[in-house]
């Protein structure tokens, strides 16, 4: 199944590729019954912008980098997921980090978190949030160091139904 993947820097004509895997795996994802969180809740979130607007955020974000990055791994030149990150001077961050449902479990996450770890260094505490219920995203993340921080609150975490998924800080700590 995985014959031709290949881990690169994401490039503009990538964008479509990388709203789709957000798009499938945030209905795989989020929606959850103990959470209050439907697919009716998901899918007018992700509905809060058309597909070729989603496509041209993307595209705008990875043509003007600054100091974030983009990764996608792709199978046979198909985006099958993406990642990105960002520094800043206090901390370094891992964002958005999706990959196809029926493609995970194979290694494909593990290849893309080792670019970006390998990327962003060590010299200082990396952070991430993960919605808390995404059991199998927060384990994934425990395997590579990081460590759960506290739950928070950002506007991120608010769909527009009105309802917020609730969402945790991971930290990967520097060490000296």
């Amino acid at each position: 199944m995985l014959k031709n993947l290949i881990i690169n820097i994401a490039v503009p004509e990538d964008a479509p590729g990388i709203t789709e895997v957000r798009r499938t795996t945030w209905l795989a994802t989020y929606p959850n019954k103990q959470a209050g969180i439907t697919k009716s809740d998901i899918e007018a979130a992700l509905n809060k912008r058309t597909f070729q607007e989603e496509t041209e955020r993307w595209r705008d974000k990875i043509e003007k980098w600054g100091s974030s990055r983009f990764w996608v791994a792709k199978d046979n030149g198909k985006v099958i997921g993406f990642a990105s990150a960002w520094k800043e001077e206090k901390a370094y961050h891992l964002g958005g980090f999706y990959v196809l449902p029926v493609f995970q479990g194979v290694g494909i996450g593990k290849k893309l978190i080792k670019e970006i770890l390998d990327w962003l260094g060590d010299d200082k505490d990396i952070h991430l949030e993960v919605v808390t219920y995404n059991i199998k995203a927060i384990n994934f993340y425990k395997k590579f160091g990081f460590v759960e921080n506290g739950l928070i609150h950002t506007e991120v975490a608010k769909i527009s139904t009105g309802k917020e998924m609730p969402e945790i800080d991971m930290i990967k700590r520097f060490k000296l």
